[in-house]
């Protein structure tokens, strides 16, 4: 299992910004929910709606863990990213040590830790507030990584 380290001072950030916010992007995941759909608004069974459907503010506050140029954290949260990319191109990120775009060889260590498919899975909020709760004096939020499950490290 691959563990993935982040700075947690950094991923307070996006937890507060994700926590503040009353509007929230949806995971791949959250598009097959009818609860989260606009008043009025349906999908079949199986059926993923459309961001046009979705209504942003019935998203739960949330983080994201991605893989493409880099593996980072990243917040769920509307404005906070919209912010941004507004002031500098950009969302807020927090990169997991030692696997950010400007360092070397990070494709090839990207893709040995998790694999060559790029990804971004959701994660509850839950989970920094149980390594806060377990571990208060704790300086790093860890997620282990397999081929088949994501999971916080205590």
């Amino acid at each position: 299992m691959t563990v993935l380290r982040f700075k947690l001072k950094d991923v307070l950030k996006l937890y507060n910004d994700a926590k503040e916010d009353k509007e929230h992007e949806p995971s791949f995941t959250d598009l097959y929910n009818s609860e989260y759909l606009k008043e009025g608004e349906a999908i079949e069974h199986g059926e993923r709606a459309t961001l046009e459907q979705i209504d942003k503010s019935k998203i739960p506050a949330a983080l994201k863990l991605v893989k493409d140029n880099g593996i980072y954290l990243m917040s769920n949260s509307v404005s906070s990213n919209k912010k941004g990319l507004e002031e500098n191109g950009e969302c807020p990120l927090v990169y997991a040590e030692g696997f950010n775009p400007e360092e070397d060889d990070v494709y090839d260590k990207c893709r040995y830790a998790v694999g060559g498919d790029d990804f971004a899975e959701g994660f509850p909020l839950d989970w920094v507030d149980i390594l806060l709760e377990d571990k208060p004096r704790a300086r790093l939020f860890k997620i282990g990584m397999s081929k088949t499950e994501m999971r916080l490290v205590l």
